[in-house]
C-alpha cells in the first residue's frame, strides 16, 4: 500500500466527475460491486454509474459484502465471491483490492476464509485492504493475523458504537491492533479522530464529490 498516493476519495454508486485529483497525492476508491449473501445464490449489484478520473489515476477496486439475516455463509458463496473480485482484478487492472464488510461475530469465520482464499488467488503483488469497524482495532483481537495490508478503521455511520468511540477511542495512534494505525476512514460530514501526518487517508462525500471539497480535504491533511 506503501506505493499508492496517501489520501483515497471513495467515490461510491454515483454519478462521480474528478477530473480535479491531484493524482500524485490521491488515489480514488471506486466501488465496484455491492456483493449480497443472498441465499440461495448471492446476488451482484455492479457499479452502474460512471467515474472521471484524470489519466495516471491510481484507482482501487472496492467490493462492498451485505449479509441478511440469513445470509449464505456457504464455501459455495464464498467461492463466488472470491470469482468475483479475481474477475475485475484481471480485467480491470487495479492498483488495489478493498473489502468492506462489516461481519458481525457468527461471520468471522466466513471472512477469515473468504480473505485467505483472495489472498491466495490475487496477484501476488497485488495490495489487499480491508475496513474495519473501530471496535475490532481497539480491543476485539481477531482481525491481527488476517492476511490483509491494512485495516481501515472507519470513524463514520459508527452506529450505536459511535458514542462510545467518540468519547474514548477518537486517537488512531492509541488503537491497539497495528493493522489499523496506518490508515483511516474519514466522511466529510462528521468530526475526524486525530492521527499522525504519515497515516493514508480514505475520505468520503456524502454527495458527489466537489474540487472545493477535495482541496478543502488537501489543506486540512497539508498534502
Amino acid at each position: 500500500m506503501s506505493a499508492l498516493p496517501s489520501t483515497t476519495v471513495w467515490a461510491w454508486q454515483r454519478p462521480e466527475r474528478l477530473t480535479f485529483i491531484d493524482t500524485r497525492k490521491s488515489a480514488v476508491g471506486v466501488l465496484a460491486e455491492t456483493i449480497t449473501l443472498s441465499s440461495p445464490n448471492i446476488k451482484i449489484e455492479p457499479r452502474l454509474q460512471p467515474v472521471a478520473t484524470p489519466e495516471g489515476t491510481r484507482e482501487i477496486a472496492v467490493f462492498r459484502l451485505q449479509a441478511p439475516a440469513n445470509a449464505n455463509l456457504s464455501d459455495q458463496a464464498r467461492g463466488g465471491v472470491v470469482w468475483e473480485v479475481t474477475k475485475i482484478a484481471e480485467y480491470a487492472k487495479p492498483s488495489a483490492i478493498q473489502i468492506d464488510f462489516d461481519a458481525t461475530v457468527s461471520q468471522r469465520e466466513f471472512y477469515r476464509a473468504l480473505l485467505k482464499d483472495l489472498r491466495a488467488q490475487l496477484p501476488r503483488e497485488m495490495p489487499l485492504s480491508m475496513t474495519a469497524l473501530v471496535s475490532w482495532c481497539s480491543g476485539d483481537d481477531w482481525i491481527g493475523d488476517l492476511p490483509v495490508d491494512e485495516a481501515v478503521p472507519m470513524y463514520f455511520r459508527m452506529g450505536v458504537d459511535n458514542e462510545n468511540i467518540r468519547r474514548s477511542l477518537m486517537d488512531v495512534r492509541a488503537l491497539r491492533e497495528p493493522l489499523c494505525r496506518g490508515s483511516v476512514g474519514v466522511s466529510l460530514d462528521e468530526p475526524w479522530p486525530r492521527f499522525d501526518y504519515g497515516v493514508r487517508v480514505y475520505a468520503f462525500a456524502p454527495a458527489a464529490w466537489t474540487e472545493t471539497e477535495y482541496r478543502s480535504v488537501l489543506e486540512r491533511l497539508a498534502r
